[in-house]
């Protein structure tokens, strides 16, 4: 039994200290590159009033600018070098920079004021949005710990949020929020 679980502790110990310094600063200039430009509102928003609609806006103007969000979202994390490439000792600084992502655009979402007659259907969105956050931070704890069983477990989950959060969308006819770039659709979401 000892010289099966060998070649896995190398993998582990390989994995834990494959992170160089060059690597290490590549995922602190793209999060860095993603700060500034949310900083002077070339993504993420930007103009903080901006969310101040009247609450009995229609499901079209509520919409739209869903999708207007999830657009910036999408392009943003769509910028970010192809998740297939990496090298596994990235993998975790790039899903929590796709966190970072994510979660800037629940809170934008969460900030727009519900179309009447559709609060409990837009609750039930930003449910499983935050769901699929939680579910994407231990993803990413799960990469960074070489946790195998939980990484596969996380990975299904995600691929079901991911599911409910795009039929979800799509059902508010916020389809962009549906079609984007999510860490969901890496795991058959």
């Amino acid at each position: 039994m000892e010289g099966t679980n060998r070649p896995l502790r190398q993998q582990l110990g390989s994995f834990f200290t494959s992170l160089t310094g060059l690597l290490t600063g590549a995922a602190a200039l793209i999060g860095a590159v993603v700060g500034i430009l949310t900083a002077i509102g070339v993504i993420g928003g930007g103009g903080g009033g901006s969310h101040a609609a009247s609450p009995n806006q229609s499901k079209a103007t509520w919409a739209a600018k869903a999708n207007a969000i999830c657009a910036r979202a999408n392009d943003t994390t769509a910028a970010l070098p192809n998740p297939h490439t990496l090298a596994p000792s990235d993998a975790a600084s790039y899903l929590k920079t796709a966190l970072v992502l994510e979660q800037r655009m629940l809170r934008e979402l969460n900030a727009l004021p519900a179309p009447k007659g559709k609060e409990k259907d837009v609750a039930t969105f930003l449910q499983v949005g935050a769901k699929m956050s939680d579910a994407t931070n231990e993803l990413a704890d799960d990469v960074a710990v070489g946790n195998l069983a939980g990484l596969q477990q996380r990975a299904t989950l995600l691929s079901r949020l991911n599911t409910r959060f795009n039929n979800a969308a799509i059902a508010l006819d916020a389809r962009t929020c549906a079609e984007g770039s999510s860490l969901g659709d890496l795991f058959g979401g």
